[in-house]
């Protein structure tokens, strides 16, 4: 070639080898020419097959997206399998040639044999992949399309240009591995597969990026889900890159291209995390877990030094994304991505800057902030969210994005010590830390282990100022360092306010309502709840100077409103609020605001001083001042420690308290001066107190070593007013006795976190409570009973003192029973009964809380949240505690009261060996806290065990509870000596359980007490639920007679003792069929005293009896076969009975005799009395007013007898004295129903007792019967001399007696002997003797009539038992206590029987009671005085109800009448005297006033006065009068208003009146001669200082008809008023002053005994009725 070329330039000829060579290398040419052609025209064919691949391809991926849209892909995908089965790529075999697995996940893998192919003439092409109307489906050729019907997919299209129709498998075989050169061949054009171009497409990945600033700082890159990212993001379709810059200029990338520029991290593709939303990436920038902090992975190595992104500084992040897989292609960027790399937020602030916290990792991030001091020197930080140090949001663990749910990855961290933000200058350079500006969020659940001195949760703090600070859960660990505390080690200047470390109480169950770690049982642990472990393991402990809230505090400017609430444990210098505080006077600003100082805070938490200093509130403090400050703090000290402060020099304390308990005394407490209640005095001179005071009560704080310069108060005196409390809510104790309670001291901040002493804690009582009814309908309770005092939740006893609850009062109950009274809202709770207190369990249930109305055999009653309770402490236990001072008080507000079921109050009696019932508690649960597997009870523990608490109660009476630690509380219990009764169902209980009757069922003699008045008709008919009418006869509870007859299975005899204590028993009821009827029905050795029956109204109390004899028993034959039936006893069966002070009115008493039936007999004798049936026992001041009834529904013949009498229907073997009966008395022999009329052939009435009535009682030492000062006024029904059996009257008293045979006779050994009275009021009796002495001859009236002759010192045949009197002289009769002392008799013909005839015949001062208050049920009787002599009395009482003594120590007595009586009638001896017209007449005139009203020794004091009358037309007087007690100046009374508003006036006048027997006239001067020889003065009337002499009295008297109802008064008319002007005109002119009548009184005595008297006109006018 070369010899070629360099001839052609030589221009020389070729020889014919050269042209030949020339030749071949042209053909050569040519040829290579042609074969390049050849091979373009291939290539450009094959390019123009393939985009007509790619064309369809485009076009069915549009269709099929539109059906995926649609939703359509199920049904193609079901049309396919249904009409081209075969097409689909389900065998191995068919797996596409350039199908790529090796960079899809094992799941994906097999994805190809979800595919599927279609020819371009099959019809469902045409219906869904490429349109009739498409650019694709007019083009020539043929073509087949694989996809994914599932997915909406193509994969791959072929196409070529022949109309020639192949089948699919020719193709497959054609194309072979689908490479261009296996296509070429048979000219087949491919798209899809590994064939796709990057030529773009529609698709988006909206793309986001944001920064997640939590527990970790990360960006969080997140994509729009769709299943192509899904599939192709793993193969490396997808490309991020994160470009993250700070403010101080570096830049950090991360990306998952590792061939990105300047790249500083890796993002591993493959940990994208595919959720329903989407497909997320994230990128950890800071992270609390090791070696993964922003300056551990932001570090750029390379640089020198090395830098990394600025902690503290804002940071802008910027991503890019790219998705690039076949005809698919995106890229997106998110430019707009700012956070602080370490804190919430940070922002700019005039000199300085503003750091947001809300976690854990922001707060301990401080100890890593830069700060740029050209910034400025004011660092504020600002906590806006509550950060738990136990939260579970950590998200990533070990660089690793896991998902929030994870705690934080360390156990504990060391204190926050950034010294170039916390240790500042001062001036402008401080930090300020506010814990939010809503109050405070909170910091909590804190572990801080330190290493070093200066630990909390900050180390030092310098010139720092704290501010809403909520320090929750925190544990300080720092054994053996200086200066610990909750919040910091060290404070120096700066300061502090409303900043607190405390406990959380509670968390939150599954419903959002809480749930109290207190009640949280601890199962197997030591701890006994979950608050006591928590209250252990969250606490601050240390060496020396260690405190709740601080270690030390130096110069701190203030410290306000702020408290510590977390134990403190420490060697030395160790408090409560801080350890040791130095150099913080106090000052407030002109608003009187404070500016320095530590003001309003608190300590709660035990204090625990292992060597010395400790206090309560600071352990040691110098040049301090604190004010409104309190510590409830225990303190346990070893050396030198103090209630507030363990040393305390040159400080000033205004308003601080001590109510912590000050402990380990035992040798401390000495002369040394170690240990003091407020703050040990080492240096006491130099420290200055103003209202301080430390907490002392019994067993509390009780050593007189702890006093010093600050005195103790009680617990009462330190107690806060309402409004100086914390509010209700604002109270969180950590103790579960003290849950849903008000801190009850002075706050100091306005709420109160940690314990305080309960003045004392009862818990849960058994207690004694009645119901009474108010006026305006409401209820109101009264409890009682005795417990023990129980110190802090432990429940000790805490003291020996018995500690009293009484509200009870001294009214008619309408309910009562037994309760718990208990400081707990309860749901339910269980119980055990074993009656009479033996081994074996009579009674068990579950009790469920209800609300009244709700009542059922397994519910307690919730009768209502108390108010205050107030428990009184005593040294020993005694029934009565009236007129004891009290050692100290407890109040106790808001407990619970729940009523014990019907069951409870009603045990059986029957053949038990014990008085009291053990009644044992537990699985007590709170309201809302009642599930028993998970929760934990208040009361005792789930089973009944150690924890149950025992209680001993008899149900059946009142005040009868014993609390734990009171009294002998085991099942040897003996009887109580006495028991009480207050209520209708107690004297119930006593009747129908005969166990209380005597000691024949193991009690001991008992005295039953009458504590107030019992009445059955209020007393509630319904109770716990159960019909319980004690009114109705008929019912299961009915009223029982209190003792039975000896026999055959009987309870026997009342047997104990009954004092009524004069308190009434109203509308009592009771049928009964046995032998002996009775309030009592039988009593033998027994005593009844001061018993009142009385009833609402006439009838309303019903004493019914009716008796047959059992004959089929042999022994009822004792007794004779008589039957007894009395208002008060039926058989009074011993003369070593007592029945004293007992009156019963207004009963009806009606015996009811039946037919005998088989198997009966009627009783052969009947005694029927007011208030005894029989008795055979002496009987003292007593008296009856009842209805005595016999009702006859047989014939009750010759063999049987009746005797009936006002008081006893039989009375013998005893003495009768003072005693009255009243009442009727009436025998009914017709059947009202039937009409049928009845024989009753032997009746025999006494007004007062008939006689005797053999009842075959033997061994009495005495066989008669005496009756001395004894009278009646009993009617007797005129019926009764209707009837032929009614032959014998004794009006009084007489010697009758019937003998076993009902044989009647006369006896001498009844009567009443000389000297003593047994009368009748002669004007009822007289009319009915005549008719018997008429019907029967004189022989009738020998059982009380005969000879009249009384003897003197002996009884002498005393034929005459009784008398009968009138009217006035029964108004007057004296009676005497002791036999006369002359030799002389009286003549009963010359006995007046007044006061002064005994006087003046015997020379005796005699005895007379009057009723100083009367209580008639005729209102006619309404305000009149009682006119006879009164032998009923009962005590006079303040108050409280306690009785009054006198001054030698007996109780002061005050006669009362109780029923009607008689008025006197025209047949009195004053027949001129005058009737007082309609009126009332006082009681203090009527009746005897008080005995403190005596005047110069008399026995009565008398009313003196003034009067003005009026005689009527019609024959009446009226009267207004007014006077005071003899000798006296005092208050002047209303005595007589009669005066008439209407009725014609014939005559008028004024005087006085005086209780006198003489009137004598002296040099001018009249004179009233009393008893004892004083003389009133009523010579003159006063005018001012004129004296307007009286005209002689004589015959000036108004003598007055019922003169019965004034005994002893004298009414004297001084003038007579004439004319007919007004009254107030001729007073004028009497010269007494117009409207006025006035008058002087006096006696010889002079001045000193004069009363001066007078009333106006307008008085007077205003009296007229």
């Amino acid at each position: 070639m070369n010899n070629l070329q360099r001839k052609v330039k030589q221009n020389k000829a070729f020889t014919l080898v050269e042209m030949m060579v020339v030749v071949a290398i042209t053909v050569i040419l040519l040829s290579v020419a042609l074969l390049s052609i050849s091979n373009i025209t291939k290539t450009m064919t094959m390019n123009e097959l393939d985009n007509h691949a790619k064309t369809i391809f485009l076009e069915a991926q549009n269709q099929l997206s539109a059906v995926e849209v649609a939703g359509g892909l199920p049904k193609l995908y079901d049309d396919l399998q249904d009409g081209y089965q075969a097409r689909f790529f389900n065998l191995p075999d068919k797996k596409p040639s350039d199908f790529n697995d090796s960079l899809l996940p094992e799941e994906n893998k097999n994805d190809w044999m979800n595919l599927c192919y279609v020819l371009k003439n099959d019809s469902i092409t045409k219906e869904k992949l490429i349109l009739a109307q498409s650019n694709a489906y007019q083009m020539e050729g043929n073509y087949v399309i694989e996809f994914n019907p599932q997915t909406g997919d193509i994969y791959g299209v072929f196409y070529w240009t022949t109309d020639s129709i192949i089948t699919y498998t020719d193709v497959i075989s054609a194309v072979g591995d689908r490479s261009l050169s296996a296509r070429s061949m048979k000219e087949i054009g491919y798209y899809g597969g590994q064939m796709m171009t990057t030529e773009a497409t529609n698709v988006f990945l909206d793309m986001k990026a944001e920064f997640v600033n939590e527990e970790e700082l990360y960006l969080k890159i997140s994509m729009e889900k769709s299943s192509r990212l899904l599939k192709y993001y793993r193969t490396g379709a997808l490309q991020i890159t994160c470009r993250v810059t700070d403010e101080s200029g570096h830049e950090w990338i991360a990306s998952t291209d590792m061939d990105c520029e300047g790249v500083d991290f890796i993002i591993d593709i493959n940990k994208g995390i595919e959720n329903i939303d989407g497909l997320e990436f994230y990128v950890l920038l800071d992270s609390l877990d090791s070696g993964y902090g922003l300056t551990d992975i932001t570090v750029d190595k390379q640089s020198s030094p090395q830098t990394s992104l600025t902690p503290g500084d804002n940071l802008q992040a910027e991503v890019e994304a790219e998705f690039k897989q076949g005809a698919y292609y995106c890229l997106e960027e998110d430019d707009d991505n700012f956070v602080n790399s370490i804190f919430s937020r940070k922002s700019y602030i005039t000199d300085g800057v503003s750091l947001e916290i809300n976690t854990v990792r922001h707060l301990l991030r401080l100890n890593d902030y830069v700060h740029n001091i050209s910034l400025g020197d004011t660092i504020q930080v600002l906590q806006t969210n509550d950060i738990d140090f136990a939260n579970e949001n950590f998200a990533w663990v070990n660089g690793e994005f896991v998902g929030k749910g994870n705690t934080i990855p360390v156990n504990s961290v060391e204190p926050i010590m950034n010294a170039a933000i916390f240790e500042n200058a001062g001036g402008t350079d401080i930090t300020t830390i506010n814990g939010g500006d809503n109050g405070g969020y909170e910091i909590k659940n804190f572990v801080i282990h330190a290493n070093s001195d200066n630990a909390g949760l900050f180390s030092v703090a310098q010139n720092v100022h704290f501010k809403n600070i909520r320090i929750e859960d925190i544990t300080v660990s720092a054994d053996g360092y200086k200066n610990v505390g909750a919040l910091a080690g060290s404070i120096i200047g700066g300061s502090v306010e409303n900043t607190g470390a405390y406990l959380s109480t509670y968390s939150l169950n599954e419903s959002g309502s809480k749930s109290y770690y207190s009640q949280q049982v601890n199962e197997g642990e030591i701890y006994p709840n979950e608050m006591i472990k928590r209250y252990d393991t969250f606490k601050i402990t240390g060496g020396e100077n260690v405190g709740g809230l601080f270690g030390t505090a130096d110069s701190v400017t203030l410290i306000n409103n702020s408290f510590a609430a977390v134990k403190v444990e420490g060697g030395t210098d160790v408090g409560g609020f801080i350890g040791y505080a130095t150099n913080m006077p106090s000052n407030v600003n002109g608003e009187g605001n404070p500016i320095s100082g530590i003001w309003n805070s608190y300590s709660s938490g035990s204090v625990v001083g292992n060597t010395k200093g400790a206090g309560g509130f600071i352990g040691y403090a110098e040049n301090i001042a604190v004010t409104n400050a309190y510590s409830t703090s225990n303190i346990y000290g070893n050396d030198s420690f103090a209630g507030f402060a363990g040393f305390s020099d040159g400080c000033t304390y205004t308003n601080c308290k001590v109510y912590g308990e000050i402990l380990n005394l035992s040798g401390k407490a000495d002369s040394l001066n170690k240990v003091k209640g407020f703050t040990r005095y080492s240096y006491v001179a130099d420290n200055t107190y103003s209202d301080c005071a430390y907490l002392k009560q019994t067993s509390y704080n009780a050593s007189d070593d702890l006093e010093g310069a600050v005195d103790s108060r009680t617990y009462v005196e330190l107690v806060a007013d309402s409004e100086d409390k914390v509010s209700v809510g604002s109270s969180y104790p950590y103790n579960a006795a003290l849950l849903h309670k008000v801190f009850p001291f002075a706050k100091a901040t306005n709420s109160h976190y940690g314990d305080w002493p309960v003045q004392y804690s009862m818990n849960t009582s058994l207690v004694y409570y009645e119901k009474y009814k108010n006026f305006d309908g409401s209820y109101t309770y009264g409890f009682y009973c005795k417990s023990k005092l129980t110190s802090k939740e432990e429940d000790d006893i805490a003291n020996d003192y018995i500690w009293v609850l009484n509200t009870l009062q001294n009214r008619t109950c309408v309910e009562d029973g037994y309760a718990l009274l208990s400081t707990y809202n309860l749901e339910k709770f269980k119980y055990e009964v074993y009656v009479g207190s033996d081994d074996t369990m009579d009674y068990q249930n579950t009790l469920n809380v209800k609300y009244a109305g709700e009542e059922s055999a397994t519910s307690a009653i919730y009768l209502t949240q108390q108010g205050s309770l107030e428990f009184s402490a005593y040294e020993t236990d005694m029934e009565n505690f009236a007129g004891i001072e009290p050692k100290d008080t407890y109040v106790v507000t808001g407990m619970y009261l729940y009523q014990l079921p019907y069951e409870l109050q009603n045990t059986d009696r029957l053949l038990v060996n014990n008085f009291y019932d053990k009644l044992v508690i537990y699985a007590g649960y709170a309201r809302g806290n009642a599930d028993e597997e998970t929760s934990t009870p208040v009361i005792g523990g789930k089973e009944k065990d150690a924890n149950a608490i025992e209680f001993y109660y008899c149900p059946h009476f009142a005040r009868t509870a014993m609390n734990p630690g009171v009294g002998t509380r085991t099942s040897d219990l003996k009887n109580p000596e006495n028991v009480y009764v207050r209520s209708a169902r107690q004297l119930n209980n006593l009747g129908r359980f005969p166990y209380y009757w005597n000691d024949s069922w193991g009690a001991s003699k008992m005295n039953f007490v009458q504590e107030t008045d019992v009445n059955f008709g209020t007393y509630t008919k319904t109770y716990c639920g159960n019909s319980f009418d004690l009114m109705d006869t008929t019912s299961a509870v009915a009223n029982v007679p209190i003792g039975e007859a000896v026999g055959t299975d009987s309870y026997e005899q009342f047997r104990n003792n009954y004092d009524g204590q004069c308190y009434k028993i109203i509308d009592y009821c009771v049928d009964s069929d046995a032998q002996f009827t009775g309030l009592f029905g039988v009593i033998r050795d027994a005593s009844l005293k001061n018993i009142v029956m009385t009833v609402s109204q006439k009838g309303a109390g019903k004493i019914t009896s009716s008796y047959l004899i059992n004959t089929t028993i042999s022994d009822e034959s004792n007794n004779y076969d008589r039957a007894g039936l009395g208002a008060l006893v039926g058989l009074s069966d011993n003369e070593n009975n007592v029945i004293e002070n007992c009156v019963s009115v207004g009963y009806e008493v009606s015996y009811h005799q039946y037919a005998a039936s088989t198997g009966t007999s009627l009783p052969t004798g009947v005694a029927i009395g007011g208030l005894m049936g029989y008795c055979t026992t002496d009987v003292d001041n007593c008296a009856a007013s009842n209805d005595v009834r016999f009702v006859a529904h047989t014939n009750y013949g010759q063999n049987e007898i009746v005797l009936i009498g006002g008081i006893a229907g039989s009375f013998w073997h005893g003495v009768m004295d003072n005693a009255y009966s009243g009442g009727t008395i009436d025998v009914v022999c017709k059947d009202d129903v039937t009409g049928t009329t009845y024989d009753v052939d032997n009746i025999v009435v006494g007004a007062l007792c008939p006689g005797y009535l053999n009842n075959g009682e033997s061994g009495y030492s005495s066989n008669s019967a005496t009756y001395r000062n004894v009278y009646t006024y009993t009617t007797v029904s005129n019926h009764l001399f209707e009837i032929d059996g009614f032959k014998y009257l004794i009006p009084s008293s007489g010697r009758l007696q019937v003998n076993n045979t009902n044989t009647i006779s006369r006896t001498e050994s009844m009567a009443s002997p000389g000297g003593y009275l047994a009368a009748y009021l002669n004007p009822i009796y007289e009319e009915q003797l005549k008719i018997i002495r008429d019907a029967y001859g004189e022989s009738v009236t020998q059982y009380f009539e005969s000879k009249a002759r009384w003897f003197i010192f002996e009884i002498v045949d005393y034929s005459k038992t009784c008398d009968g009197l009138s009217y006035i002289d029964l108004s007057n009769i004296g009676y005497s206590d002791v036999f006369y002392e002359n030799d002389g008799y009286l003549d009963s013909d010359d006995v007046k029987y007044r006061k002064s005839d005994f006087e003046e015949k015997n020379n005796l001062t005699t005895i007379q009671q009057r009723a100083t208050y009367s209580y008639p049920f005729d209102i006619s009787l309404s305000g009149m005085a009682y006119p006879f002599p009164e032998f009923i009395y009962r005590f006079q009482r303040d108050e409280n109800g306690n009785v009054k003594l006198d001054g030698t120590g007996n109780p002061i007595k005050e006669y009362i009448h109780y029923g009607d009586w008689p008025l006197a009638t025209g047949t009195e001896e004053d027949e001129d005297g005058y009737v007082f017209n309609t009126g009332t007449v006082s009681d203090s005139i009527l009746n005897n006033p008080p005995l403190d009203n005596q005047h110069n020794g008399d026995r009565f004091s008398y009313y003196g006065g003034i009067f003005y009358y009026e005689i009527y037309e019609d024959g009446t007087l009226g009267m207004y009068a007014t006077g005071t007690v003899y000798g006296e100046n005092g208050s002047q009374k209303g005595l007589i208003q009669t005066l008439s508003a209407s009725k014609t006036i014939t005559k008028r006048g004024v005087g006085v009146f005086h209780y006198a027997d003489t009137y004598t006239e002296s040099n001018g001067q009249y004179t009233v001669t009393r008893e004892n020889g004083d003389a009133w003065d009523v010579s003159t009337i006063a005018t001012g200082n004129t004296f307007v002499p009286f005209t002689t009295f004589s015959g000036s008297e108004l003598k007055i008809k019922d003169s019965g109802l004034l005994p002893g008064y004298k009414f004297y008319s001084a003038h007579v008023i004439e004319g007919h002007g007004t009254l107030a005109e001729i007073l004028d002119e009497l010269g007494y002053g117009e409207n006025t009548f006035d008058v002087r009184l006096g006696t010889n005595g002079g001045p000193a005994h004069q009363s001066s008297h007078e009333f106006t006109v307008e008085e007077l006018e205003n009296s007229r009725q």
